[in-house]
């Protein structure tokens, strides 16, 4: 069995309090997971130590086959790990043109004012096309929608041909239709063979398109459960990670539907 493409092992986390406790990961190459749980639960953090960001208080990391040990070997792990979150969206320039904010990907720079080699400019043409963003190619990024902006920083990670690609909440901000038109694109994505294993970050279980194989769920800083989206997905594990009474059912789509009991009533969220 090849190695992993991470291994989390024992990790404890402190700053003036503990922030995650024992907590051990493993991800695959033929792997996509979903990471869940309450705001403060760890979630990030423990993606910060995944990527090198962050050095755990105790435990061991062995991410595509570096170690924290080898501190000049980091970069260029950061730069096989494309990160698509809110923070690097607002960080890019309004006048940046959507080709540039993809060319960016592949150095690991925020924003681009140079002139580009031929061979990344080539580059950057088929990831547009493969994201089925090309018509956005000239659109600045100030002009972009949520949707597309998220679509554009997946093409940017792509570039580099990132070996694992975390989305930090995608969906965050997105009307619905927005949103299922985001997922039917992820969807495709994924099932694409050149696409990286994926983390997917989110609050909500319809997020979790039939491509994800694995779950994470998080609680005060502790790993709850982890495995298959059918042993860990389950009303009694998210019952336990957001502390109510929840049960689950499976729409047409083959997508998750969360119901929750509260005063007597069934909200459905």
């Amino acid at each position: 069995m090849p190695e992993p493409l991470v291994s989390l092992r024992n990790i404890t986390y402190e700053r003036e309090e503990t922030i995650l406790h024992n907590a051990s990961w493993e991800i695959r190459e033929d792997q996509h997971w979903v990471v869940m749980g309450p705001n403060g639960s760890g979630k990030t953090t423990l993606l910060r130590i995944l990527t090198g960001y962050e050095n755990p208080t105790s435990g061991e990391v062995f991410t595509l086959g570096g170690t924290e040990d080898a501190d000049e070997g980091w970069f260029d792990i950061r730069k096989s790990i494309g990160w698509v979150s809110m923070a690097l969206a607002h960080r890019i320039e309004e006048d940046q043109f959507a080709a540039d904010v993809v060319l960016t990907g592949r150095e690991g720079i925020i924003n681009f004012w140079e002139k580009p080699e031929k061979e990344d400019v080539e580059k950057t043409i088929k990831i547009m096309h493969r994201i089925d963003a090309w018509h956005l190619r000239d659109r600045l990024w100030g002009q972009l929608s949520q949707g597309e902006r998220q679509r554009i920083l997946i093409g940017r990670a792509l570039m580099n041909e990132s070996k694992l690609l975390v989305l930090d909440e995608p969906c965050a901000g997105l009307d619905p239709v927005a949103r299922e038109h985001f997922l039917q694109f992820l969807e495709q994505l994924m099932r694409q063979k050149e696409t990286p294993s994926i983390i997917l970050v989110t609050h909500h279980v319809e997020e979790i398109i039939p491509p994800f194989s694995h779950a994470l769920l998080m609680k005060q800083g502790r790993v709850l459960a982890s495995g298959s989206i059918k042993q860990t997905i389950t009303a009694e594990n998210l019952s336990k990670t957001f502390d109510a009474q929840v049960s689950l059912r499976t729409t047409k789509n083959k997508r998750l539907q969360l119901d929750v009991e509260a005063l007597g009533d069934k909200k459905v969220f």
